[in-house]
């Protein structure tokens, strides 16, 4: 008969696993030398100091001073160790103080926006990664905690959490991925040089001869809150004309 498959069968499942359940190493041959959390807290160390890409199964062998081999039996992939990592730097979501929903939603934002600026690796997964973990699971229901008191359906809450959500990535993505780099900065005066004066980019080219550039403006800070404060006032018109109807 066929072995039937179970979670942990797959990458994927193994992760899961790993995430939610913890897992020993295995007790065959000498006792271990480190627990999970001790491989965890090193791939998050050289993910912080190095990058993500340097987050390898060899490097937390070194840090540890074990053989490659021996991380194996404590994390099957690097992309468990990946997973592992992630929902460990994510840690805990501020909790809903319950005044208001705004203050509430939007203090989950910057704490979003805060963790990922502490860990800048985190951006180049957040999108790709498939497993989802605890901390994670945590996030997504404080989150919903601040939408309770509104008069949407579960699905529309949802769908509201995930506009936020959204907001704060693609600000993410300008402070802390990979366009907030210099060279990206430099490819951006570059392409504004290039548009100025062209029929083909209208509102970019009539930015640049009015010299909107120039003036004063919005950090990206100040871009991420003022969006975020206009996401909500959205949010706060359709609520009010909820309880009207």
């Amino acid at each position: 008969m066929k072995k039937r498959a179970s979670v942990g069968d797959s990458p994927e499942g193994a992760s899961f696993d790993l995430l939610w359940r913890g897992r020993e190493p295995v007790t065959r041959g000498p006792k271990p030398a480190f627990r999970l959390g001790d491989v965890v807290d090193a791939g998050v160390d050289i993910a912080d100091r190095q990058g993500l890409a340097a987050l390898t199964m060899a490097a937390v062998a070194e840090r540890l001073g074990v053989t490659t081999m021996a991380i194996y039996r404590y994390v099957p992939s690097k992309g468990a160790l990946v997973d592992l990592a992630a929902d460990r730097v994510m840690g805990r979501p501020p909790k809903p103080s319950k005044m208001t929903w705004r203050a509430d939603i939007s203090a989950w934002a910057r704490a979003n926006l805060a963790v990922v600026r502490r860990h800048p690796w985190l951006f180049e997964i957040i999108s790709t990664r498939a497993s989802a973990g605890p901390n994670w699971a945590r996030w997504l229901d404080a989150g919903l905690q601040c939408l309770a008191g509104l008069p949407f359906s579960a699905s529309e809450k949802m769908a509201l959490l995930l506009l936020v959500d959204g907001h704060f990535r693609a600000s993410a993505q300008l402070m802390v991925g990979a366009k907030a780099s210099e060279e990206w900065a430099r490819n951006f005066g570059s392409m504004l040089r290039a548009v100025a004066g062209s029929p083909r980019y209208p509102a970019l080219a009539g930015m640049l001869a009015a010299g909107e550039f120039q003036e004063p403006g919005l950090d990206l800070e100040g871009m991420f809150e003022f969006g975020l404060e206009r996401l909500l006032d959205g949010i706060d018109a359709l609520a009010l004309a909820r309880a009207v109807d």
